[in-house]
This record gives structure tokens, C-alpha cells and sequence, in this order.
């Protein structure tokens, strides 16, 4: 959905890349994408090698299901060319059966940028049910965390 919207927006040159594990979202990915150009890569992320460096990763609700983020963030960054950002969203208190990693807060999810190597630009986070956060925290209710990173 961000690359549809993404095409909307970006010159009709930009050409987008995806990499995905699962074949299935590759296909589903299809469907929308119809007249955008895209190249698809049905690849573990740890074995894919970028054709060139990118001025922009998005990564979106994919950290919660890896036992160890950091990793991806670490692995994302080399294929970021000198001035590029990754977009990255993950949700917070929201337990489901395919979350392997659950962020309690989102001082851990700024930590885990920190710790790997990025700088948070811009940051946003939206409780769900209109709470503050300190109040869907505490209260331990989902918030969606959204935010653009970039190397030092």
C-alpha cells in the first residue's frame, strides 16, 4: 500500500524494489501494483544483494516478527546510498500469534534504532483508542510507532 501511494507522488521514473520471504505477499503485492514499476525479489533478506544503493527503504510492520531486529536494521543499512532514510513502523503492546518480538514501549523501539547505528528524524506513535502515550503504555494498549531514520 505505501508503494501505491509512493507512485502517486514520485516522478513516473523511480523504479521500486521488493524483497519479500513470502511468496504469497509477493503475489498479493502484484495485484495492487499493476502499473508501477517494480522489480520482485522473493528472497530472505539476509541472502539479497541490492542492485544498487537506495535512497529510500521502507520497512513496515516487519521488525515484531524477527527474534532479533537489530539484525535487519543492521543488514538495511548497507544498502542505503550516503544520504538515504528508511521509513520503518512497528506496532507496540500488541500481541499477536505471528509477533515474535513485542515491543513494551516506545523507548525500546528508539533504543533498538539507537543501538544499531540510526538516527530518528522524524518519529511519530498513535495509540490506539485516542490515549496519551504514557496512558496506552501503562495501560498496555497497541500504539502504532512510525518513524524515519537515517545513518549518522
Amino acid at each position: 500500500m505505501y508503494l501505491w501511494e509512493a507512485e502517486k507522488i514520485l516522478s513516473k521514473d523511480v523504479i521500486f524494489d521488493i524483497v519479500d520471504i513470502s511468496e504469497t505477499s509477493i503475489e498479493i503485492a502484484k495485484v495492487f501494483l499493476q502499473n508501477i514499476p517494480v522489480n520482485y525479489y522473493h528472497k530472505d533478506i539476509f541472502e539479497f544483494t541490492a542492485p544498487t544503493g537506495y535512497d529510500f527503504i521502507s520497512m513496515c510492520e516487519i521488525l515484531e516478527h524477527l527474534e532479533n531486529p537489530g539484525e535487519l536494521l543492521c543488514k538495511a543499512k548497507t544498502f542505503l546510498n550516503a544520504d538515504g532514510r528508511i521509513f520503518i513502523t512497528t506496532p507496540i503492546n500488541n500481541p499477536t500469534i505471528d509477533h515474535i518480538y513485542l515491543f513494551e514501549n516506545v523507548e525500546q523501539v528508539r533504543s533498538l534504532l539507537y543501538e544499531n547505528g540510526l538516527t530518528i528524524i522524524n518519529e511519530k506513535s498513535a495509540p490506539w483508542n485516542n490515549m496519551t502515550i504514557n496512558e496506552a503504555e501503562r495501560k498496555k494498549i497497541p500504539i502504532d510507532y512510525f518513524a524515519l531514520v537515517k545513518c549518522p
